[in-house]
């Protein structure tokens, strides 16, 4: 799925809603499918956050034990 932009998002819905040939429903229809791709982005933009911090403590954990006898071995 392509990442759309605000302007083209914007701008598709300004369209829309100027379009003659669309009804006020559908015009109501668009501007809800354009605010609910909107909080999908968000959703997956979150997602991807949660996904690289949790990566980052991880590889923290992983690495501590390993950080700390090296440690010890060079000042011991």
């Amino acid at each position: 799925m392509s990442d759309l932009s605000e302007h083209s998002l914007d701008q598709l819905q300004r369209k829309a809603c100027a379009d003659p040939c669309f009804t006020d429903d559908e015009k109501t229809l668009i501007r809800e499918m354009i605010r609910v791709y909107r909080g999908w982005l968000f959703v997956a933009r979150v997602g991807k956050g949660t996904v690289v911090v949790l990566g980052i403590m991880a590889a923290g954990i992983a690495s501590w034990g390993t950080i700390g006898e090296a440690i010890k071995r060079w000042l011991g």
